[in-house]
């Protein structure tokens, strides 16, 4: 009885230092790339112009409130939603919210119709876009989680997280680790009772059966590999917030895109022709042949 409760004290030790060290890798991998995250945001904080009581002052743009007449032009970051009623040729870069590659060009001209789609509100500019080129003075109207990126950001947080494959496939596998261990420790218990053996040394017995088919060192294993995927990611100037994103982003066979293809490098460029007979590559605005494109890279 000494030795059986000495080793479901084992056990227990074995599990709960299973469950720290993973803990511990998970916490110190997400919290190192949180604190990166974090020194980025503090490395830049960008400030605008803006026209108070007749005079213009620089500001942060956390300062920037509804009634703010902000001064646009060039490479100006928008830091809030605004109603442009002064524009010397104003185009504004907003594939950050449409997706649209191409600037758009705003005026200060009242719009014919009402409930006109975000994209096509040529009197409005957003937060989070950039100005490329003109100049213009707008009126805040929005800001914070009010604006349109904000109501965008509010519900991306509201989602819930779907499970990812691999906590899917975890999950399989341990519903038929306790179907096969239920069924084992049943059959042993059963034969034991058979065979004469007592009713509590059968009942000990199954239950260390059962604790040692529970693989222990499963989780501290997809959490190391994890956190070897996010360091690998850090190598290619990549950052990741949650480990699971690793595992999430290794199972994407494919990425549908639209025709600005903003997910990338903002760039509408084509990369290979293909026609019924063969695949001819583009590289640096020519066609080249397949070994080409290769060596290019």
């Amino acid at each position: 009885m000494l030795s059986a409760a000495t080793g479901g004290i084992a056990d227990a030790i074995v599990i709960l230092s299973v469950v720290l060290i993973n803990a511990i890798i998970g916490f110190v991998t997400e919290s190192h790339t949180e604190k990166t995250i974090n020194s980025l945001k503090r490395l830049v904080r960008p400030y605008t112009f803006v026209l108070r009581d007749g005079k213009v002052i620089e500001i942060s743009v956390e300062e920037v409130v509804p009634g703010d007449v902000l001064i646009l032009k060039p490479g100006t970051y928008i830091p809030a939603d605004a109603r442009v009623i002064e524009s010397h040729m104003l185009s504004v870069d907003e594939s950050a919210l449409t997706g649209e590659s191409m600037p758009v060009v705003k005026t200060a001209r009242q719009l014919k119709y009402k409930d006109i789609p975000l994209a096509d509100r040529t009197n409005m500019i957003y937060m989070g876009t950039l100005v490329t080129g003109g100049q213009a003075l707008a009126v805040v109207t929005a800001t914070g989680r009010y604006t349109e990126m904000g109501q965008i950001q509010t519900l991306v947080g509201e989602a819930v997280q779907p499970a990812t494959p691999m906590e899917i496939q975890l999950e399989r596998i341990g519903d038929k680790l306790v179907l096969i261990c239920a069924g084992v420790c049943g059959l042993v218990f059963v034969t034991g009772i058979l065979r004469g053996f007592s009713l509590l040394e059968m009942v000990k017995s199954s239950i260390s059966l059962a604790v040692a088919a529970i693989p222990e060192g499963l989780p501290t294993m997809a959490t190391t590999v994890l956190a070897l995927g996010i360091n690998k990611m850090k190598q290619h100037n990549v950052l990741i917030r949650r480990l699971d994103a690793v595992e999430t982003l290794g199972s994407v066979q494919t990425i549908c895109l639209d025709k600005t293809v903003t997910l990338t490098l903002n760039r509408m460029t084509a990369v290979c022709v293909v026609t019924t007979g063969e695949k001819v590559n583009i590289v640096s605005g020519r066609l080249a042949a397949e070994d080409e494109r290769d060596l290019d890279k």
